[in-house]
């Protein structure tokens, strides 16, 4: 079912530790996931978020190649985002996307009660069971 609006409340995620099994979205086969990320896929309806990650992937690596980035999935006004990968040690930006709709939102606030309006995700270089090299994306506790 899908709804015209989703209410994504981060605290669902406190509970991915590591991982017990590992997904792949075909045809994205340099891309697999977690866990915590397949729980956020399928709960939120947010399956579109590991397709545009794995769709961008190439052109970060191109831009800049690295076996680690930190993924920024904000909201910037009502009913839009950006995606934004960094190295992970800083808030400068690879590549960006901007969403001119998005149907969530983030609700809820963190411990000091300033509002959540961001969502990070890790990506970090690995190997497949073929040992080929791809990328695993992750929950911040999962890594």
């Amino acid at each position: 079912m899908v709804t015209d609006h989703i209410q994504f409340k981060p605290e669902d995620l406190e509970e991915f530790y590591g991982t017990t099994e590992y997904y792949v979205l075909p045809p994205f086969r340099n891309l697999v996931y977690t866990d915590g990320i397949q729980y956020l896929a399928k709960h939120y309806e947010m399956y579109w978020l590991i397709t545009d990650i794995a769709i961008f992937l190439p052109k970060v690596l191109k831009l800049y190649p690295d076996s680690f980035y930190c993924i920024i999935l904000k909201q910037t006004a009502a009913g839009q985002a950006e995606l934004i990968f960094t190295n992970g040690n800083s808030e400068k930006s690879i590549f960006s996307y901007k969403y001119d709709y998005a149907n969530f939102e983030f609700i809820g606030c963190h411990r000091n009660s300033t509002p959540i309006q961001e969502m990070r995700l890790f990506l970090q270089q690995t190997q497949d069971k073929r040992e080929k090299v791809c990328y695993c994306l992750m929950l911040p506790s999962e890594y």
